[in-house]
């Protein structure tokens, strides 16, 4: 529901990524096969059909009330950070390993 600010290509031939920023300040950060890597709202939330279902749900029977506004996807975990500050990381089979306050 908003416009691109900018939109860029980083890296070389082998190692390509994007970023895209939204006028609204929120940015999505894409790998070369086009999949989202980092999702970041910081005046927004990250949209739910991003965040994985069993993250969401941990979210929300754990931390009720709080939005997911950041999201970044790696190998294998997930990082997740909620509008209260609060880091959470799971693995690839969305089991939580370590929770930041």
């Amino acid at each position: 529901g908003t416009s691109v600010a900018i939109a860029k290509q980083e890296g070389g031939i082998m190692d390509k990524s994007y970023d895209v920023v939204f006028k609204n300040g929120d940015k999505v950060e894409f790998d070369r096969s086009g999949e989202w890597t980092n999702v970041d709202c910081k005046y927004t939330s990250v949209p739910e059909g991003i965040v994985p279902k069993k993250i969401a749900g941990y979210v929300k029977s754990n931390f009720s009330g709080e939005k997911v506004i950041q999201i970044e996807k790696e190998d294998r975990r997930y990082e997740v950070e909620l509008s209260n500050g609060v880091d959470l990381k799971f693995n690839n089979s969305f089991k939580l390993l370590d929770v930041d306050l």
